[in-house]
């Protein structure tokens, strides 16, 4: 007997080679292979789900904060590096990870920057330094199986 759903559990779209989205309560999973149309598509997806819920100023950095992560597993890993992108609704912030199974490699302390120097920062592959300015609460966790790097976007009202 199959247990009984819930509107709460999370709904994976059907599997397609490099791309799998899990739908969940407030928010979605995906886990893909890091290539340029996969950057568009993870975009797109955080779009949709938070368009409704949040402003579009909060959208923007999202999409900003996922490119950089997903770009810096694709610079450290390769082309079809496996990643799992992460977004999801919070009192006040969307929280954002990305998880890739390079354990390691990535930084292990952020670096500050001058308020002056942050569009310098987004055009130099410094994405964490971006990260460290325009989000809130990043951190690394090392895992067994790789590493994960989370942080927040307040939700600007």
């Amino acid at each position: 007997m199959s247990a009984p759903s819930s509107p709460t559990a999370a709904r994976p779209t059907p599997p397609e080679p490099g791309w799998f989205l899990v739908t969940e309560a407030l928010g979605f999973r995906i886990h893909l292979e890091v290539v340029p149309a996969a950057l568009a598509r993870v975009r797109a997806a955080a779009r949709e789900h938070l368009a409704p819920h949040v402003p579009p100023a909060t959208i923007e950095t999202v999409e900003l904060f996922v490119t950089e992560l997903l770009t810096n597993v694709h610079n450290a890993l390769g082309p079809h590096a496996p990643a799992v992108v992460r977004v999801i609704r919070g009192d006040g912030f969307v929280h954002l990870s990305v998880a890739d199974p390079a354990p390691n490699s990535g930084p292990t302390a952020a670096h500050k920057q001058p308020a002056e120097d942050i569009a310098s920062l987004s055009e130099s592959g410094r994405g964490l330094l971006l990260i460290d300015r325009l989000g809130s609460h990043r951190r690394i966790r090392f895992t067994a199986t790789g590493k994960q790097i989370h942080c927040h976007v307040a939700v600007d009202s």
